[in-house]
């Protein structure tokens, strides 16, 4: 029912546990697409090629965008988007884990999905600070849609700041919006309209997103993004959080919430 599609690249910098990642990815779907890129600055095509081997319903494309292409990441998703055989798709990044034990509430609602005049949900995310018990924010993603041929992510038409499409603003964008072919955005539903942990806990359908746990990991991270964003909008993006003093200011509460493994 299910094809689970993420990018990958620059794996062995360890910024996330990519194989546990990929093995909670394929105990959830039927069928696992990873994209990935030849131009990535490690060995991540070889080593996922190694990994898809002990799985199989693991799909590695490897494409040839490279990591200086501001879309990069939109482009990357959208390879691996296109390689999806199930009738439902879910889009996770590797630091995204979705709960085992929800997923007959996940075919429930793709079973419904298949009979509305809509092609996604906006699925609620919980962003995981400080431990796994605790969070800093919620929000929704486009995670579950239909496979369909018309169906891209890229970005969205709007966030184009010239005609040109040399420059995306960047809080509109991030470059993997699921979008029509015409470059508008996908007829989703947003399952909560108003977000509350509790609203989350009786759905039982949720993604943990797990990149603010470690700090120095984030820290990591933004300096990748960093420039990538910069890119982006055409001008030095300055507003990004870059130590940990920063980091140790934000504010976290207890969630209650079931995590993915349990």
């Amino acid at each position: 029912m299910f094809s689970i599609y993420t990018s990958a690249f620059n794996i062995e910098s360890g910024m996330f546990d990519w194989k546990k990642s990929l093995d909670i990815f394929s105990n959830f779907g039927e069928q696992v697409v990873v994209g990935t890129t030849a131009f990535s600055n490690d060995n991540s095509c070889q080593l996922l090629r190694e990994y898809s081997k002990t799985k199989k319903n693991v799909k590695v494309v490897v494409t040839d965008f490279s990591l200086d292409d501001m879309a990069f990441d939109g482009k990357i998703k959208n390879a691996a988007l296109k390689e999806c055989n199930e009738p439902f798709c879910i889009l996770l990044d590797l630091d995204e884990m979705p709960r085992l034990a929800d997923k007959l509430n996940w075919i429930n609602l793709a079973n419904h999905l298949n009979k509305l005049d809509y092609d996604a949900f906006f699925i609620p995310v919980i962003d995981l600070f400080n431990t796994e018990r605790e969070y800093k924010s919620f929000g929704v993603k486009w995670y579950l849609h239909k496979n369909l041929e018309n169906l891209q992510r890229g970005v969205v038409d709007f966030a184009w700041v010239d005609n040109a499409k040399t420059k995306i603003r960047i809080n509109q964008s991030d470059t993997c919006e699921l979008c029509y072919t015409d470059g508008t955005l996908c007829r989703t539903i947003s399952l909560i309209d108003k977000l509350t942990l509790f609203d989350i806990n009786n759905l039982g359908i949720k993604i943990f997103h797990l990149g603010w746990l470690d700090k120095q990991k984030r820290l990591l991270a933004n300096q990748f993004w960093g420039p990538v964003w910069s890119s982006r909008a055409g001008r030095q993006v300055t507003d990004i959080i870059d130590s940990i003093d920063e980091l140790n200011k934000i504010e976290y509460w207890p969630h209650g919430l079931k995590l993915w493994y349990e």
